[in-house]
């Protein structure tokens, strides 16, 4: 918007200047103010690369110097012609922080064939870019400006989730499961109220937006054992304005609405900037697994059941480890019937259900018992009882 070249190159690459008027005159001891514009344009998606680069500018100033007996301005006058070179840095208007929420594949993996979930390994599970297709995953988006410690801050408009950009059709479906009430827009996730300041990125501040994907890997067209794909869970892209350094009616630059500004201009309309989502590991896994309590609110005193079932999703004959255990912090104010250590068979497409009944003599949070589920077939975990759940029980 409003952009010129001030210097124009020919077939050789030689550039030539073009001069601009800055004023008339300029009497002894006064000073006047000139000014131009740099752009650079945006990169169309940041993908955690620092793209920070210089730009060498050079200025060149010529006048004609009036000396004190030269009364008469029809006078010939001394030309005079000084060289300024100066350089500026670039760098991105905003940055990103991701994070994966840890959500029910950590305690129930259900056979996913991540490193992290073999049995035996040592890897903490909780800490993987691991999801499994076709369930929720929470993520939080934290944006701030790289250059606010220099001045450079910004005023965040909007913040949009995009699945995917222009370009080849990727091998996973990503859905926004959240949605923020009251936006025309289904992909919106934060617009600011009226009057607001939490939308200004100045020096040590940061804007965390909350939200909800469902990535689901495509079967169409895939052969059976095509159950694992790398993608990254979305793009989040913000509508940002620039903070100016400083508004001073002595500073003439601009025009129009920028009249006055100086340093970064307000314009509201430049390019969206868009980041991505951290690349995960999505898998169809081999099995679901669930769990619930029967009733869903128990009491205390009052014997209840809980329930963990396990589906055989594969075309395959399956074989189920199972091991429960009471582990510190469970046996205190509670009672246990039905522990189960051995196998299970399960055949193809079937469910089963592993249940135990409980009574708690204590209100409030329960810690339940250690129950582990692992496959045989894949020596990984369907239910992973070291992440213990927890109830509440009612009076």
């Amino acid at each position: 918007p409003g952009w010129v070249t001030v210097a124009k190159s020919d077939d050789e690459g030689r550039y030539h200047s073009e001069w601009i008027d800055v004023s008339d005159m300029i009497d002894s001891d006064a000073e006047i103010i000139s000014f131009f514009d740099l752009y650079r344009p945006l990169v169309q998606v940041e993908d955690g690369i620092d793209h920070r680069c210089k730009t060498k500018f050079t200025a060149v100033v010529s006048y004609k110097q009036i000396r004190l007996d030269q009364s008469n301005h029809g006078a010939e006058r001394d030309s005079v012609t000084q060289t300024y070179e100066g350089t500026v840095e670039w760098c991105a208007p905003l940055s990103t922080e991701f994070k994966i929420l840890p959500g029910n594949d950590v305690s129930f993996p259900s056979g996913s064939r991540h490193p992290t979930n073999f049995v035996g390994s040592n890897s903490n599970i909780s800490d993987r870019n691991a999801v499994i297709s076709g369930n929720s995953v929470g993520m939080t988006c934290s944006l701030l400006s790289p250059g606010a410690e220099s001045g450079l801050a910004v005023e965040v408009c909007e913040v949009q989730f995009m699945s995917r950009t222009s370009g080849r059709q990727p091998s996973c479906d990503l859905s926004l499961v959240s949605r923020k009430a009251g936006t025309p827009d289904p992909n919106t996730l934060y617009t600011p109220k009226p009057n607001t300041f939490c939308n200004k990125l100045t020096s040590g501040t940061k804007l965390k937006v909350a939200f909800t994907v469902r990535p689901q890997i495509k079967q169409e067209g895939l052969s059976e054992s095509v159950q694992v794909t790398s993608t990254h869970l979305g793009i989040i892209s913000t509508h940002f304005v620039p903070i100016p350094l400083y508004n001073d009616s002595y500073v003439t630059s601009g025009t129009g609405d920028l009249l006055g500004y100086y340093g970064p201009l307000p314009i509201r309309n430049l390019p969206l900037s868009n980041h991505r989502g951290p690349l995960s590991y999505v898998e169809t896994t081999p099995f679901d697994a669930s769990f619930e309590t029967i009733p869903s609110l128990p009491q205390v005193a009052h014997p209840f059941e809980v329930k963990y079932k396990v589906t055989n999703k594969t075309k395959l004959h399956q074989k189920l480890k199972v091991s429960m255990k009471e582990t510190e912090g469970t046996a205190s104010g509670m009672l246990v019937s039905g522990i189960i250590n051995g196998e299970l068979n399960l055949g193809p497409m079937e469910s089963t259900a592993i249940s135990y009944s409980m009574m708690v003599t204590k209100i409030g949070k329960t810690i339940l018992p250690d129950l582990s589920v692992s496959s045989l077939r894949y020596n990984t975990w369907v239910i992973h009882g070291i992440k213990q759940g927890t109830i509440y029980v009612m009076p």
